[in-house]
């Protein structure tokens, strides 16, 4: 979601902010100093290239990379210490060093499962990142468009596999749903027939899923894809399931007095005693980020049905991020608002203080029914930075200017 958010926020409303330079050669970022250089491209070329990365060495996507053992996963100090950057060799004794290998344990493992699901939706992002990077960056275009691509025609031709881990999409049976987005992001991208063709073919799948199905999975994608698809059926069939949206968001909105779509399980919880290792996680989490994302999806069902979906879900999204949400009227945003969050879950949590510009995902439901937002930093469930919160908010944000400007 990072890279897509912050793609289709380059494209939409092409901010020109240059406030850092990197150096990439020696490693070194200066705030506040210009390099000449558009600080969202920069981002977003930093994000394809990541994606690109296990694709260049295996031919698909890699769920994930994490640290090897729980102290240096849970580090705390600054992280340039968290590895030597030599490759462990366990015949070498800890502290020893040999060219590049070294005897100290710290190498993170890569997960490489195959996951059809996350090769969707990388392949979406690639394409969204391929048409900002032209111009700017136009090898790295090529390279992700043609990477996005192979990775739709590579599952297109095998059969969907569901290894389950981490942030990585569920099987929802057969993955339809990152299929669809990609797909219709791909033809956004190239025009090509087979994007449009498979869609077309796809209808008789997304002609029975829900509203809810449709606005929290590939709704505003489809949206966006409309001018594309010259297909009654297909039309038709995007704006019955937009109504059948509308009809559940209106209701979630309705449910709290912020004007936000808070998920059934957050304002209207099942009460029941719980064991702790019973605790999902999930429904104590901040709703924040969830929120930033409904509203990024709102935007470009707004643009395509504007007479079905209004721009105040975004803008109330972003009143509650700032500050109007249960608990108390502090800011998710560090170093925004007269009350913000400056000690949070960062790398320098320990020192209890913060970075500016991270995004926490705030108010937290404690059961049965108390919502809190503690100054904390170890409490990950509120104040916890992720870069796809900061991403979403960006574009949120950049949407909301753009909506109000006269």
């Amino acid at each position: 979601m990072t890279t897509l958010a912050l793609a289709l926020a380059q494209e939409e409303f092409r901010p020109s902010v240059d406030e850092t330079t990197i150096r990439r050669g020696e490693r070194e970022v200066l705030l506040h100093k210009a390099d000449g250089k558009q600080d969202l491209l920069q981002q977003i070329e930093f994000g394809a290239e990541g994606m690109l990365a296990s694709y260049r060495v295996a031919g698909y996507i890699f769920p994930g990379i994490i640290e090897t053992t729980g102290e240096t996963y849970s580090y705390l100090g600054d992280p340039v210490n968290i590895t030597d950057n030599r490759v462990y060799d366990p015949s070498l004794k800890p502290g020893d060093v040999r060219g590049e290998r070294s005897g100290k344990f710290d190498d993170r493992w890569a997960f490489t499962n195959r996951n059809t699901g996350l090769q969707y939706e990388v392949a979406q992002s690639l394409a969204a990142a391929s048409r900002v990077l032209k111009g700017y960056r136009s090898d790295l275009a090529d390279e992700a468009l043609k990477t996005a691509e192979q990775l739709w025609q590579y599952e297109q031709a095998h059969r969907a596999k569901f290894t389950p881990n981490c942030y990585v999409p569920s099987d929802d049976g057969g993955f339809h749903s990152q299929e669809i987005a990609a797909t219709a992001e791909l033809l956004i991208t190239t025009g090509a027939a087979k994007y449009r063709d498979r869609l077309i073919a796809l209808l008789p799948v997304f002609k029975g899923i829900s509203g809810e199905q449709f606005g929290t999975g590939p709704g505003w994608v489809l949206a966006r894809a409309l001018p594309k698809v010259d297909d009654a059926g297909f039309k038709s069939t995007v704006a019955e399931l937009a109504g059948k949206w509308k009809t559940v968001a209106d209701k979630r909105a309705a449910s709290n007095p912020w004007g936000v779509r808070y998920m059934p399980r957050v304002s209207n919880p099942e009460y029941k005693l719980e064991t702790r290792s019973e605790v999902l996680s999930e429904f104590v989490w901040g709703e924040g980020w969830n929120l930033q994302e409904d509203a990024f999806r709102q935007y470009f069902l707004h643009r395509q049905f504007p007479n079905l979906f209004g721009k105040e879900p975004i803008l109330a999204t972003v009143d509650f991020v700032l500050g109007a949400h249960p608990a108390n009227n502090r800011s998710f945003v560090s170093g925004v608002g007269a009350d913000s969050p400056l000690s949070a879950y960062g790398i320098n949590r320990a020192d209890w203080s913060h970075i500016p510009g991270g995004v926490i995902s705030g108010a937290s439901l404690v059961k049965p029914d108390y919502m809190e937002l503690k100054k904390f930093p170890f409490l990950w469930y509120q104040t916890e930075y992720v870069i796809g919160g900061a991403a979403t908010y960006i574009f949120d944000l950049l949407a909301a200017q753009s909506l109000t400007a006269k």
